[in-house]
């Protein structure tokens, strides 16, 4: 089980949309109706997961050459120089897919903040000081 924020998984659906809206339409058409219907599903994956970390930074790479991206995940422990924690590659359809997923799970959640960005409860929210704009005062809260 790999832990994200919700906004890394939406950063993650931009990147990846964005660079999807940017490859010639041929090459994205092409790559989904070659997509190999032996191709890996959510079925495919094991139940019970041989990895489990929270997100520290996460990398995501595109190989046009191969009509794919490669998402690099690290845990908050793993050394800069030292070995990924989880990498995975994917063609451009399942990527698509993971985008659709991606919004559609984040528009199911709690509303982000307009002034913070984290994720507001039913209850009053307090952003933190660091990450509200400075012409706001400290500690508002709404």
């Amino acid at each position: 089980m790999i832990w994200m924020e919700k906004q890394q998984l939406l950063a993650l659906a931009v990147a990846m949309e964005q660079v999807l809206a940017q490859v010639a339409p041929g090459e994205a058409r092409r790559a989904e109706l070659l997509a190999s219907p032996a191709a890996a599903s959510a079925q495919d994956f094991p139940l019970n997961p041989t990895v489990e970390f929270k997100v520290g930074q996460l990398q995501l790479g595109h190989d046009a050459a191969n009509e794919q991206f490669q998402i690099i995940a690290n845990d908050d422990e793993t050394a800069e120089d030292g070995p990924p924690t989880f990498t995975v590659r994917t063609g451009y359809q399942a990527a698509r897919r993971l985008c659709s997923q991606i919004t559609s799970v984040a528009s199911a959640g709690r509303p982000l903040c307009p002034l913070c960005g984290e994720a507001m409860g039913p209850e009053s929210h307090h952003c933190p000081p660091e990450r509200i704009p400075p012409h706001i005062a400290n500690g508002y809260i709404h």
